[in-house]
């Protein structure tokens, strides 16, 4: 902790010393991507609360994504398809499709963090298929 202090005391401005901080506290897996992706998509506009107003719903999105992108998710067309495939899978907390996010991020921990749709159709299907000879 002593070498964090130092790094943050060290920065060449108050901004990267709160990005040290920030960093520290961001989650870099494909779980978190996941989470903060599905976050995302279930993330609606209540017309109905009077309370509401357009302008705090389109800042709380653009935050999510803020926070999505930090998080080292790379937006492209493979791995928007990618993520689409995993976040549309039904209960991702249980079997078959649990240890898929947990095997991602084991590359991901690694410094492998390029998520293929090659590699996600290959831990969503083997999984599954896993999954269909335990009884």
């Amino acid at each position: 902790m002593k070498a964090f202090k130092v790094g943050v005391a060290g920065a060449p401005s108050g901004l990267d010393g709160f990005k040290l901080i920030s960093n520290l506290f961001t989650q870099c897996s494909r779980t978190a991507h996941v989470t903060m992706m599905q976050n995302i998509l279930e993330t609606k506009f209540n017309h109905l609360n009077k309370t509401n107003d357009a302008y705090t719903h389109f800042r709380k999105l653009k935050n999510m994504v803020k926070n999505l992108y930090r998080s080292g998710f790379k937006l492209t067309k493979e791995s928007f398809l990618g993520m689409l495939y995993h976040v549309s899978l039904p209960n991702l907390e249980g079997f078959p499709f649990v240890n898929v996010a947990g095997q991602l991020n084991l590359r991901m921990a690694k410094g492998d963090t390029k998520v293929s749709n090659n590699n996600v159709v290959f831990h969503l299907c083997s999984n599954a298929k896993k999954e269909q000879f335990i009884t």
